[in-house]
């Protein structure tokens, strides 16, 4: 007979109800199972994004290179490697801490600081450089009909074989400037730009879109 059992009878022939003790259904313990919980939500989340990359990389004739959106390969894998060392550098703070080691653990999360620190510093270069080009992360969707890119190129090289806009576009071109408004003269010259970009999707193209 186990302890258990033993107790259940013991109380029972003391005149008390049955004393149940309470058995967890999974082996872990809270914070193992919110860190699973955790790193489950990152998989999934990583590889929607993954996925989608997948999709729009495959399905687009031409893709952009690097330097064309204002990104820099070195310094994103420096920066990448930045962070990499300041998640190893946390670990062996809190081991030092575990250990009672406090100017150890206080020595490594300086060091942690030192290098998060410099990982925003680098953030905020990359970004400058988005700034100075007008993207912003409050500017409007539609921004991206100002200067039309290959991104959208074979979404609105369906639209353009719409007859109603074939019919548009043709009477724009036939009708003199000086008959047109401003904004009849804008729509026609971006719809220029972006028949002549899915008309002839090309690195040249692209180029000259942005």
């Amino acid at each position: 007979m186990n302890s258990t059992a033993a107790s259940i009878g013991h109380e029972s022939h003391g005149h008390h109800g049955p004393v149940l003790q309470y058995q967890p259904g999974l082996p872990l313990s809270r914070g193992k199972l919110i860190m699973w919980l955790f790193l489950s939500t990152e998989i999934m989340f990583f590889a929607a994004l993954l996925g989608s990359y997948v999709v729009l990389r495959f399905g687009a004739a031409v893709w952009p290179k690097p330097h064309h959106v204002h990104l820099s390969e070195p310094i994103g894998a420096f920066n990448t490697f930045v962070l990499i060392c300041s998640s190893v550098t946390v670990v062996l703070a809190l081991e030092a801490a575990r250990a009672n080691k406090r100017s150890l653990a206080k020595t490594w999360m300086l060091v942690t600081l030192v290098l998060g620190s410099l990982f925003l510093g680098v953030k905020a270069y990359e970004y400058s450089s988005k700034f100075d080009h007008g993207i912003y992360p409050w500017a409007p969707r539609g921004r991206i009909y100002e200067r039309p890119d290959l991104y959208y190129g074979s979404a609105v090289r369906a639209r353009l074989s719409d007859p109603a806009i074939l019919a548009k576009m043709k009477e724009l071109d036939a009708r003199p400037e000086g008959e047109l408004s401003d904004a009849e003269l804008t729509g026609r010259r971006r719809l220029k730009q972006v028949r002549d970009m899915v008309n002839n999707p090309n690195q040249q193209a692209f180029d000259l879109a942005v």
